[in-house]
């Protein structure tokens, strides 16, 4: 049975629930865990290709395969970028989508096997989004990930940093991020 939470509190309070970021949640999830996204949360690593394969024959909408991403991403930490990525191939992830995606879980170790598996696209995307990429992870206090966009392109990181407004010091701020403000402001 698909679970709904009717407060945010609520949600965070649930297992499953609080794996889910708060920015996907409401679009890409639909303020719902479906019963295929709770099963692939609760399956071991070595099961999820099985509902994967099943999973296949749907067609997936945009929301859905990011729903998908999250689910799995969220409840399997320690799964390996290169079964992750062929989960990803398997229900047509888009690759242009990985490196957003990557920042947003904060995840180091899917970031360096991206960079390293597909170099020009990683840069490309990261060229294109990189102020995104870095305003997003500010917002969410992913200061490792700050310092990994950093070193990517050390000389575009003023560039990256005056690309922000106001509401996003603020947000930062707002959310508590010290760590993160201070890093931005040295």
């Amino acid at each position: 049975m698909p679970l709904t939470f009717k407060t945010h509190e609520e949600r965070m309070a649930h297992p499953l629930g609080k794996l889910i970021p708060e920015e996907y949640w409401h679009v890409s999830f639909k303020r719902v865990l479906s019963d295929e996204q709770i099963e692939l949360m609760n399956l071991c690593a070595g099961e999820l290709q099985n509902c994967i394969s099943a999973l296949r024959s749907k067609t997936l909408s945009d929301e859905d395969k990011i729903a998908v991403f999250y689910a799995i991403a969220n409840s399997h930490p320690k799964l390996d970028y290169s079964d992750f990525k062929n989960i990803l191939t398997e229900i047509h992830f888009p690759n242009s989508d990985y490196l957003s995606h990557f920042c947003t879980l904060a995840n180091i170790d899917y970031l360096n096997a991206y960079a390293k598996d597909s170099q020009s696209e990683f840069l490309s995307s990261f060229q294109q989004n990189k102020n995104t990429l870095y305003t997003q992870s500010a917002r969410a206090g992913h200061l490792e990930v700050l310092e990994y966009l950093e070193s990517i392109a050390p000389d575009q990181v003023q560039n990256m940093i005056s690309e922000f407004e106001y509401f996003v010091y603020s947000e930062v701020a707002r959310n508590g991020h010290v760590s993160v403000m201070r890093h931005i402001e040295s």
